[in-house]
């Protein structure tokens, strides 16, 4: 076996989940996959093209159907105001992750540093690793709603520091990144050169009218700008394997070449699904963030029950919560495992989300009301025993 594979551990996330999957009666605060069904209008267009497309089944070209790009292109000039070349500046992928890793193998080379931070998603770190990458990890504040502060980016930046990756709202902890945060670290790419990495899959889960800024509309920045979308939680197709890049040309070329290399194209049906989806009613997406944003506030309500037990910041979007553990003598790790084997309560460690984090536990409130409350209740129950 190559050092490559051997450098990278089995994420905790896929360890808990797994065991819960093994177990009877878990409740899941595990994985990051919403409650619904895909909408009936992207199974119908799918179910149509089947029987009536011959087609259907083929390779797609391999930056994606044309008619998709269009449709991506045409959803990001209505709401955000930034236009895109549907022929130049988007690649279908095989969802937000093979996007970033496909621009990760693009850009980086052997000892190149990405700057990520801590808490972040994990799988960030893995694919800068399997690039050839050193990640160079800058901590968010917790005692400020998890700030980023640039001014710790700029303390890591080197000669070697090749991009940053920020997914905004952050999965784990539900933190958006604010717009004067992202226009600095903009000129600090312009100052030093690097490329910056959005992973925005969770943009259109935001609460309390809070907003996502968008850097393309910085125009001097976009040549150093790379967004990866995801179709899987905003239409509740995290099984389809569908999302999107986008970036300035040059880069769309070298990542296009990445992506033919590992996979040809994105399954065609599923880019049907996600021209459905967008071409379709939208009332879903309006439904979907409602209802995330009444499982919040369940979950907040129950995590302030057991304030002496758990300390939290509030989020302000995605479905996830990233609560701090207080008064145990386990560290995240042993907790999640004790909660799942003795309370049938999956929840994943921080360990999963950076190196210095085993004193949290992520939380994903995509399941439903009642599940969750069953879930508080063995939780309550389990740590009672600690006093």
């Amino acid at each position: 076996m190559t050092s490559r594979a051997w450098q990278i551990e089995v994420s905790p996330i896929q360890e808990l989940t797994m065991q819960a999957r093994s177990m009877k009666d878990v409740v899941s605060f595990g994985w990051g996959v919403p409650s619904f069904v895909t909408p009936l209008h992207i199974r119908e267009a799918v179910q149509k093209a089947l029987f009536e497309d011959a087609e259907a089944g083929i390779y797609s070209p391999v930056q994606g159907l044309f008619e998709l790009r269009e449709a991506i292109a045409a959803k990001h000039a209505q709401q955000e105001g930034v236009a895109l070349d549907p022929q130049r500046e988007i690649v279908v992928t095989v969802g937000a992750m093979e996007g970033l890793f496909a621009i990760l193998m693009a850009l980086v080379n052997p000892g190149d540093e990405v700057i990520l931070t801590s808490p972040g998603f994990g799988p960030h770190a893995t694919q800068v690793l399997l690039a050839g990458g050193t990640p160079r990890y800058v901590k968010l504040l917790e005692a400020d709603m998890w700030k980023l502060d640039v001014d710790q980016i700029e303390h890591v930046i080197n000669s070697r520091t090749k991009a940053i990756v920020l997914a905004n709202p952050l999965n784990p902890t539900g933190c958006i990144l604010k717009e004067a945060t992202l226009r600095a670290i903009a000129e600090l790419s312009l100052k030093y050169g690097f490329y910056i990495i959005m992973d925005e899959t969770y943009r259109f889960i935001t609460y309390d009218d809070k907003a996502v800024f968008n850097l393309f509309l910085i125009p001097e920045i976009r040549k150093k700008m790379i967004v990866c979308y995801s179709f899987s939680k905003e239409y509740a197709m995290t099984g389809w394997r569908v999302g999107y890049l986008l970036a300035q040309t040059e880069l769309v070329q070298q990542v296009v070449k990445i992506h033919d290399a590992m996979v040809v194209s994105t399954p065609r049906i599923s880019q049907i699904a996600a021209l459905a989806a967008l071409q379709g009613p939208q009332h879903c997406v309006t439904f979907f963030k409602n209802e995330f944003g009444k499982r919040r506030d369940l979950v907040c309500k129950r995590l302030d029950n057991l304030n002496k037990f758990f300390s939290y910041c509030r989020p302000e979007g995605t479905f996830y919560i990233f609560p701090r553990l207080q008064l145990f003598d386990i560290d995240a790790m042993q907790f999640a495992l004790e909660l799942l084997h003795e309370a049938q309560v999956c929840v994943i460690p921080g360990c999963a989300f950076g190196p210095d984090e085993n004193l949290h536990i992520r939380l994903s409130f995509s399941i439903g009301l009642e599940d969750i409350q069953i879930g508080f209740d063995r939780i309550e129950r389990f740590v009672s025993l600690y006093g």
